[in-house]
């Protein structure tokens, strides 16, 4: 299981120890390539696919420039490309437009210390009001796991389009693909990449959204995601029951920022399953994740998750809206370190709880009207 996982549960300011390990990995974005890197740059309403991928010279000149830094690189050190792809529009992000974020997200529990004056809306989280992503559904849409609405499938595939479009100007195509295992993250990665490479996405579960409470992050089962993705591979050891959702506690941002890390070891340094190299195959349908040689790397993820990785990597805020991508390059360097028996601790702050489900929401609650709307 996860170290955050574990680091999860644990009380507040609780340092968890972590054995050393025999190399320490940095990351940091190297500016300049795109625009999504300078400060001046307006994320809002920044179009990637309008903005070719918001690549600053010709593809050709970019490809040759990366080709250049690796052929130059110290030992320990490589340039890596990563294309971070979110998610098309769920029936989630639907719903929570729908019902407004007072009654959708727990979030608001975590902040206030009493409960608003004058009484408005918001006060029903005091009275157990139960919250609309706690649920599976409101008997018309379904969310949980959530799939794909029809605009999110439209997302994916313009997002497939816009791929052809620059490959055909000369941008690289990724030879590595990884995805969340949730279901529409996995959905936007096969109608993106469909027709257009060979190479089977790897699932790894640490590119999932933030854990717990919300039941649109509750993955189904490995069996019935094998089912409908035949094509991909699953890590190995990728369990056929989601173990790591909980109804209860959601994971903080700290925790998902470290597990968020954890998966980039395992891809750029090596650190799954404690081996190096290329990925191979753990079983049927599985893959051991190893140091990945790839220079060119897709992974289909979620806004949180994204979120998480652009801090780790030093990047810019910069969110997206469902159906973006944001393309960083990224300076790798593995340190070796001397092998030794201390540990390091990790400070994570306290979960956030589910209110008791004491009174459930209505249609009425709904900000446009009745919930057979969406």
């Amino acid at each position: 299981m996860l170290l955050s996982t574990f680091l999860l549960f644990l009380p507040s300011f609780l340092a968890a120890a972590v054995a050393a390990t025999s190399e320490t990995i940095t990351y940091e974005t190297v500016r300049g390539f795109f625009a999504q890197d300078l400060d001046e740059t307006d994320a809002a309403g920044f179009d990637y696919k309008a903005q070719n991928f918001g690549v600053l010279t010709p593809w050709p000149h970019f490809t040759r420039s990366i080709a250049a830094l690796n052929a130059h690189a110290p030992h320990g050190t490589r340039y890596v490309v990563l294309f971070l792809a979110r998610h098309g529009e769920g029936w989630h992000n639907v719903a929570e437009s729908y019902y407004g974020k007072h009654l959708w997200d727990v979030r608001a529990l975590l902040s206030p210390l009493s409960p608003p004056s004058p009484p408005t809306m918001l006060t029903r989280a005091w009275m157990g009001q139960c919250y609309w992503s706690m649920r599976d559904g409101n008997g018309t849409s379904v969310w949980a796991d959530a799939a794909l609405t029809p605009t999110g499938s439209l997302q994916a595939r313009s997002a497939h389009t816009a791929w052809q479009t620059q490959l055909s100007a000369g941008a690289p195509l990724p030879r590595a693909f990884y995805t969340s295992p949730l279901s529409r993250a996995a959905s936007t990665h096969h109608l993106t990449w469909s027709n257009t490479t060979t190479h089977a996405p790897t699932v790894l579960e640490a590119l999932r959204e933030t854990l717990g409470i919300h039941t649109c992050d509750r993955r189904r089962p490995r069996s019935a995601l094998a089912a409908d993705y035949p094509g991909f591979r699953f890590e190995r050891g990728f369990a056929e029951e989601d173990g790591l959702w909980d109804p209860v506690l959601r994971e903080p941002d700290a925790a998902r920022r470290e597990r968020v890390r954890e998966a980039l070891d395992a891809i750029l340094g090596g650190r799954a399953n404690g081996e190096s190299g290329h990925e191979e195959r753990g079983g049927e349908g599985e893959s051991r994740v190893k140091r990945e040689k790839e220079t060119y790397i897709a992974i289909s993820a979620h806004g949180g998750v994204i979120g998480s990785v652009l801090e780790v990597l030093g990047h810019r805020n910069w969110p997206l809206g469902t159906g973006a991508m944001v393309p960083v390059v990224v300076k790798v360097r593995v340190h070796a370190a001397p092998t030794a028996t201390a540990t390091t601790t990790v400070a994570v702050p306290t979960s956030a709880t589910a209110p008791a489900c004491t009174v459930a929401p209505t249609a009425a609650d709904a900000l446009g009207g009745g919930a057979d709307e969406i």
